[in-house]
């Protein structure tokens, strides 16, 4: 969600329809202000320009107006460069990181969280620039360079405070899948628990411990391997289906390794039907 850098109080129109536009439901009546706020601007030098358009990069990107959202990604870029704000440079080029990690497009995220995380360190925003690199890390892991994404990781920690502990999280993630890759399935599963220390969203949780319950299947440990899924199916309904789906499937799938005359079909059928529901 963007951060409004506006400090003072201001009463003019454009002031009055960005405010509207963060205020209003419907995510087309927010663009809708957003672009009034925008037209009545006449001083390219006003800062409540690159708001506006952070905003509506923000709102574009969640109706996944993704050609919409790159434009003025670089309307963002341009107009911080005319007022000369690295800080808002950063975040345009962050933004465009964003847009190409939903388009999966990894090579391009990663080149544009590059820039924002240099920019970062250039004005001391050492915050911004660990979940720029953390953010790297993820898209070099997506493109299969896992020693790349493991340093990249490791780096991200090194700016990373508690207050960002989603990205702490992703970081051990991706480090732990990159040992994973690479067939070192116990460092996976310290590092997947470090994830889960600093995991704050149920779903985010239990993708870990079913990532740790995949690595002791690795290692033959069936038995812990179980009791791990077993406990993440049981609290599933507090997340989406699609994923209580992969766990039923993946608790079913080491029951049949452990021993494989087991009967495991009711469970995969089950997986099955829920993914058919959720199309």
């Amino acid at each position: 969600m963007p951060s409004n850098t506006i400090k003072q109080t201001r009463k003019d129109s454009s002031f009055y329809y960005f405010e509207k536009g963060k205020n209003s439901k419907a995510i087309r009546e927010k663009i809708t202000n957003f672009n009034k706020a925008l037209q009545v601007i006449k001083n390219k030098n006003d800062t409540l320009i690159t708001d506006v358009l952070d905003y509506k990069i923000y709102y574009h990107n969640r109706i996944k107006e993704y050609d919409s959202s790159l434009y003025f990604s670089d309307s963002l870029i341009n107009s911080a460069k005319t007022q000369k704000d690295t800080g808002q440079i950063a975040k345009g080029y962050y933004r465009k990181s964003i847009v190409f990690r939903s388009l999966k497009q990894y090579e391009k995220q990663f080149e544009n969280a590059f820039r924002a995380s240099k920019l970062d360190l250039r004005v001391g925003d050492t915050s911004g620039a660990g979940r720029r690199i953390s953010e790297m890390a993820f898209a070099q892991s997506q493109m299969t360079d896992y020693i790349g994404a493991q340093e990249s990781a490791t780096e991200a920690l090194k700016y990373l405070s508690d207050a960002d502990s989603s990205y702490i999280s992703s970081s051990y993630n991706t480090i732990a899948t990159a040992y994973r890759n690479q067939g070192f399935y116990q460092d996976a599963v310290t590092e997947w628990r470090n994830a889960l220390k600093y995991a704050n969203r149920t779903g985010d949780s239990l993708s870990n411990l079913n990532n740790i319950a995949l690595s002791l299947q690795d290692q033959e440990k069936y038995e812990e391997s179980l009791e791990i899924f077993k406990n993440i199916i049981e609290r599933s309904n507090q997340i989406n289906k699609t994923s209580k789906a992969r766990f039923i499937d993946n608790h079913a799938y080491t029951k049949w390794l452990q021993d494989p005359t087991t009967i495991v079909r009711e469970e995969l059928l089950m997986a099955k039907e829920i993914r058919k529901k959720e199309n």
